[in-house]
């Protein structure tokens, strides 16, 4: 899980450096940022607010951001 956050925040960071806004990019008619949309979701895993995906197979992801 946390690798996957934090490589999406690296990819933006260095298409940032090359001169490419990932950070802000909106997808069609959504009004959050998509990278700030993908955080906030799995902030709500992690809190415990959003239901964890079907079929996952270790468990639930509230509190994994302790590990």
């Amino acid at each position: 899980m946390a690798p996957t956050i934090i490589g999406l925040i690296q990819k933006a960071e260095i298409a940032a450096n090359q001169g490419d806004n990932l950070f802000g990019t909106v997808i069609g008619d959504e009004k959050t940022p998509r990278l700030k949309a993908i955080l906030n979701h799995f902030e709500g895993l992690f809190l415990g607010e959003v239901k964890a995906p079907k079929g996952l197979k270790r468990g639930s992801y509230k509190g994994a951001h302790n590990n």
